[in-house]
């Protein structure tokens, strides 16, 4: 625990974002 459990949660949940916002964004511009 402590920081570095802090700043690895974050950029898990940063990367989980991206790549969910990624593929939505992917997904519209394909089906248009």
């Amino acid at each position: 625990m402590g920081w570095g459990s802090k700043a690895g949660d974050w950029a898990f949940k940063g990367l989980t974002a991206g790549l969910g916002l990624a593929t939505i964004y992917l997904t519209a511009t394909f089906s248009v």
